[in-house]
Order: C-alpha cells, then sequence, then structure tokens
C-alpha cells in the first residue's frame, strides 16, 4: 500500500483535522476526523456520514469475504487558489485524491491542462474551448517553458524549439483511454508545428532574401494525412 493513497499516521492531535476517505462511487470524499481510538479513524463527511477506518486493514492482503475494498484515509489540504495548481509538483500534499480533487477542481472552470512535472495531463472537455486560435499560437510561440499556463501548444513549442536548438528528432508521446482525446490533441499539435514551422520558413527566407516556397511544408503535409492515419487506427 503507498502513501499515496492511504496514511497511518494519525493520533489524537489530529481529531478536528481535515481529511479525504476513499468511496467505490466517488473515488474520495471530504470528510473531517472525529476521533483516533485504538488504530481507528473515525470521520464525517460533510453529508453526514460517518466512517470507521481501520488503519491497518487495507495494509493486509484482499479476502474474498470482502464486499468492497477497505476504505483509506488521507490528509487533506484545501485548495489555496481559484485556478487550483498549474503543476501538481506545487500541491502542498501530493498524494492521489489531492491530485483527482486539483484536477477536477480546474476541469469545472475550463481548464482542462495541468503539469504534472514535465507531463501534461489534458482532461476531455467533450465540448470545444477558445484556446486554440492563432492568437494563442502566437503567445507560446517561442515562450520559455513554464512560462504560461499549461497547454499541449507548450509541449509541442517545447519539441519544436529543442529541435531547432539540437537537430535531433524529437518524440511526443500522447497515451490515454479510449475517448480521452488523444487524436483530438494530435491533431492540435500538428497544427501548431504546421503554423510555426511555416511562420519560421518565412522569417528565415525574409533574412536570406529569398522566396519562401509556396508549397505546404512537411507539417502541413502531416495534418494533410491525418484522416488517413485515423482510419488505419480505428480499422478492425
Amino acid at each position: 500500500m503507498s502513501k499515496m493513497n492511504h496514511s497511518t499516521q494519525w493520533s489524537s492531535s489530529d481529531v478536528g483535522g481535515l481529511c479525504w476517505v476513499s468511496d467505490p462511487a466517488q473515488a474520495y470524499i471530504e470528510a473531517r476526523v472525529t476521533s483516533v481510538e485504538k488504530g481507528v479513524v473515525r470521520a464525517e463527511a460533510s453529508d453526514g456520514r460517518t466512517f470507521d477506518v481501520d488503519l491497518q486493514l487495507p495494509l493486509k492482503p484482499p479476502s474474498r469475504k470482502q464486499k468492497e475494498p477497505p476504505r483509506r484515509i488521507l490528509q487533506r489540504v484545501p485548495l489555496t487558489t481559484n485556478n487550483g495548481v498549474e503543476n501538481m509538483d506545487n500541491l502542498q500534499s501530493l498524494q492521489e485524491a489531492s491530485i483527482l480533487d486539483n484536477i477536477q477542481h480546474r476541469f469545472r472552470m475550463d481548464l482542462i491542462y495541468t503539469n504534472t512535472g514535465p507531463i501534461l495531463i489534458a482532461m476531455n472537455p467533450f465540448k470545444w474551448l477558445p484556446i486554440y486560435g492563432d492568437d494563442v499560437i502566437g503567445r507560446y510561440h517561442n515562450a520559455p517553458y513554464g512560462s504560461l499556463p499549461p497547454h499541449c501548444f507548450q509541449e509541442a513549442e517545447d519539441a519544436f524549439s529543442s529541435l531547432q536548438k539540437t537537430r535531433r528528432n524529437q518524440a511526443v508521446v500522447i497515451c490515454g483511454e479510449s475517448g480521452a482525446g488523444k487524436t483530438e490533441t494530435t491533431k492540435l499539435m500538428l497544427h501548431y508545428l504546421a503554423v510555426v514551422s511555416k511562420r519560421q520558413s518565412a522569417r528565415d527566407a525574409k533574412l536570406k532574401g529569398t522566396t519562401q516556397s509556396t508549397g505546404p511544408t512537411i507539417a502541413e503535409r502531416m495534418v494533410a494525412s491525418n484522416p488517413l492515419l485515423e482510419a488505419f487506427g480505428n480499422a478492425k
């Protein structure tokens, strides 16, 4: 059992403190510690329900007699900013419940991108958000990594700038469950690369006093080929 999803360090001094209690339906429930006695923490949720959490039970091997996993408990530190935390490395208490709470809080505000160190977590909003226009592309192009809010354009820009600096191939791994938005994220990043590479080519041509090629860039060809790639991906 990891410290990320269960804490056994509770004492009478924690009475009145905030906590998370695991729940099979809601993942975690906000609660407050009401007592700590003989290795059992009693916590009361905001809806009035009371839970008695045996601190050692989650550490034991699962039993066939258990109808559901034993409840787990974690310390709860409320978010102190209206927009949550952009990079979860900066959470005051970094554990499973606080990560889920931060992502959910930001998702409700249509802030669908959150960083965990160098990893970008993207939530599918199941609607179109006005955060992908040319004006947004212009803000992220040449912007230092981390100077702007988390965004898939930030990851594309990081790969593009690293390619220019090192002249070495770059890779971006996009993974997730079915319906998570992998294909849409890929298309958005390819669109970003198509736009900024064309702008870069135009600047380079101007500096050299040459005429920019009027044909499609490699990135634009990749964007145009995306429907074909999707067809292969969806084939059974």
